[in-house]
């Protein structure tokens, strides 16, 4: 078994390579909004998890570049919420408050760690963690300062990539460094199954909602721009791999998949746990 990528929950690195812009973010999510199966926008989906009602204050730990905001209020009706957007980075504070302003009614933004909350408690009534709990170096200690600062009666919308998420994709790259990736999800670092049991220690009520999904990707340039974006290759590829030679075979297996099937099919495995304090 290949070393498994151990950045996923450095500070330094997170705050100052991987999500210092938006730029590597964006790369993903382009995939997913292009090529995902599932009719349903997974920003929505999400959302509608919260049961969100008008007046409320919602706090987003985590907040990337605003999508979650963006893909679901309109700045010709904005929303009679208010909204903190908490993000480790401050390039990603700055975006997300840019693409998000005007689509709600109070609008704040924060660079801040979740595992120090710079709120009173009680002071939210919803709090949604969208794929970022696997970032926290103890996660533990982020739930417990989510629960702080909500509401009794609040609720948590926690996303989280399950270990079949992205495998084919993960698969190819291991086939073509000659490793055996068992997964390169973020689920390694924090997934489902240790997800489940921390927040039921902490919250009175934990659901668990599969997002079904797949993709069918018919580029094979912008799937290895997904690649690249994860970084994941700093830590697998060997000392004397040449980088652009992966590159174009990994683009040619990708084209033989599109030529043949029509697209390269990449199963995802995304949840959401709903929390109630």
């Amino acid at each position: 078994m290949s070393p498994q990528p151990t950045f996923w929950s450095n500070p330094i690195y997170l705050r100052t390579e991987q999500y210092r812009t938006e730029d590597n973010l964006a790369d993903r999510q382009r995939i997913h909004e292009l090529f995902s199966t599932n009719p349903q926008n997974w920003m929505v989906w999400v959302l509608g998890m919260g049961r969100v009602q008008a007046g409320q204050k919602l706090l987003d730990v985590g907040c990337g570049n605003g999508r979650l905001w963006s893909q679901n209020f309109s700045v010709k009706h904005p929303a009679e919420l208010d909204v903190t957007l908490l993000d480790l980075s401050r390039g990603m504070v700055e975006t997300a408050v840019s693409t998000t302003t005007g689509r709600v009614a109070h609008l704040s933004g924060v660079e801040a760690d979740a595992m120090a909350l710079p709120f009173p408690a009680e002071a939210f009534d919803r709090v949604f963690a969208n794929h970022m709990l696997y970032h926290v170096p103890s996660p533990t200690r982020a739930i417990a300062e989510i629960w702080r600062v909500m509401h009794f009666g609040g609720r948590l919308v926690a996303a989280l990539n399950g270990p079949a998420h992205m495998r084919e994709l993960w698969n190819l790259i291991g086939q073509l460094l000659n490793l055996r990736l068992a997964t390169v999800s973020s689920a390694v670092a924090f997934g489902p199954l240790a997800a489940s049991a921390k927040l039921r220690v902490q919250f009175k009520r934990v659901t668990k909602h599969p997002f079904d999904d797949s993709l069918r990707v018919t580029d094979a340039d912008l799937l290895w721009k997904y690649v690249l974006s994860t970084n994941a290759l700093r830590e697998m590829l060997p000392p004397e791999t040449d980088l652009h030679s992966v590159e174009e075979e990994f683009k040619a297996i990708v084209n033989r998949a599109i030529q043949k099937d029509g697209y390269f099919f990449i199963q995802k495995e995304v949840v959401a746990f709903v929390c109630e304090k």
